[in-house]
């Protein structure tokens, strides 16, 4: 019964659940202090689900069918220690085991920072918030967007030993509730850490891994003890520069979830300064 409950309550939540931050990656260079400027950074990603587990970790579906198609326009300004990010994504969810599926506008992200003054690596510190201006609908189940607002500070980290090199973030989400559904999804924590190697130049290659955890959600006020999750990522990203462009890819695979899906993400990201 009580899995039942939070399976529930995941569902209500799952228009946030579909978000970006769901399955996320650090990039190369995320967190590096770029030349001032304007930059234009589409991204195309894929990411696709068949199991939902429990809060053991243990699967209770295995048909789950979740898929989800996303191109994440993205302008950010660097002006040197200042930086401005806007986000707007378009796209298209399906869960085949709720029959149903929401396609168009997502939620918009912006976003201000500074480069700390640290001498020996590239530290950035961002506020972002997410406002809903998704494509929602409270009668159904999968929605695009998520009819609620999301606050978060976020460290970048860039530091170069050689040809190797460390990007690390480390974010934090105030997800705030859905006033239509009365739905709460609960605060997260993400980690994520991305290792390169210069195998040419202008072109490196490495391991990432991304952790996050999400409080228990609640309803109406309540929470719904036990319905806490988290999930642990791992694998490998590319990136290469063609000038004018940058070209970044990663695919990264869940290898652990609680009461959460398990699927593997799929990303492209260009870069192009003005």
């Amino acid at each position: 019964m009580i899995g039942k409950i939070i399976i529930a309550a995941s569902c209500a939540c799952l228009g946030a659940a579909a978000l970006p931050l769901r399955a996320g990656a650090v990039d190369f260079y995320d967190g590096i202090r770029a030349a001032p400027g304007l930059y234009f950074l589409p991204y195309a990603g894929f990411f696709w689900a068949d199991t939902l587990t429990d809060s053991s970790g243990r699967s209770v579906r295995d048909d789950y069918g979740f898929f989800k198609a996303e191109e994440l326009i993205r302008f950010a300004y660097y002006s040197p220690d200042l930086v401005l990010n806007c986000l707007v994504p378009t796209g298209y969810v399906r869960v085949k085991a709720l029959d149903d599926s929401s396609a168009g506008l997502g939620d918009a992200w912006v976003g201000a920072g500074t480069f700390l003054p640290v001498a020996t690596f590239d530290l950035l510190m961002m506020i972002s918030a997410k406002f809903p201006t998704g494509e929602y609908d409270p009668d159904s189940a999968v929605n695009f967007g998520s009819n609620q607002v999301d606050l978060g500070p976020a460290f970048f980290l860039y530091k170069q030993f050689g040809r190797i090199s460390l990007d690390a973030a480390l974010k934090y989400y105030f997800r705030l509730e859905n006033h239509a559904t009365g739905a709460d999804p609960g605060d997260e924590l993400h980690l994520q850490v991305l290792l390169g190697y210069e195998i040419a130049p202008g072109a490196r290659i490495g391991p990432g891994v991304s952790w996050w955890r999400g409080e228990d959600k609640k309803i109406d006020g309540a929470t719904i003890y036990g319905s806490s999750a988290q999930a642990a990522s791992a694998g490998a990203e590319f990136y290469f520069k063609v000038p004018p462009w940058s070209i970044t890819g990663n695919y990264m695979a869940d290898v652990y979830s609680e009461n959460a899906t398990r699927g593997q993400l799929a990303r492209l990201k260009l870069c192009y300064k003005f």
